[in-house]
């Protein structure tokens, strides 16, 4: 029995039990683009990378949550030109309105006049140099 890694039926049955369900195909790319030694299984510190890697996008997707959850100051669960208007004020700046709506404009992309974590985290994404989504 090998011990340095898994194979990919060993590794698709871990992500079955798992709930994550691959084709062969899909399997067979997953494994060799983590297999960074090409040796056909994925060893322990292949797997880490992977993990370590999911680990830092859990953190960012935290940071903007905290991010975002900072900016929603009426609690509406989206960032409204109030918010903006009142973060800003707290800051030493006082904007227009009109300067307010620009603002939100940049990251509402559904256009409905306010932006909800989705807008927000794609527009993080658009000025990020690492996005988390890809484009």
């Amino acid at each position: 029995r090998r011990v340095h890694g898994i194979d990919f039926i060993e590794l698709g049955a871990m992500l079955d039990a798992l709930g994550v369900k691959l084709r062969r195909k899909e399997l067979m790319d997953f494994v060799a683009e983590i297999d960074t030694d090409k040796s056909g299984d994925v060893d322990f510190s292949e797997f880490m990378a992977v993990m370590d890697n999911k680990s830092e996008k859990v953190d960012v997707v935290t940071d903007r949550e905290e991010a975002f959850i900072q900016y929603d100051r009426n609690n509406s669960n989206f960032i409204e030109e109030s918010d903006i208007k009142g973060l800003l004020k707290t800051l030493g700046e006082n904007i227009t309105d009109e300067e307010a709506r620009q603002m939100i404009q940049m990251a509402d992309l559904d256009g409905d006049g306010k932006v909800s974590f989705d807008d927000y985290f794609h527009f993080m994404d658009q000025i990020c140099e690492e996005p988390m989504y890809d484009q």
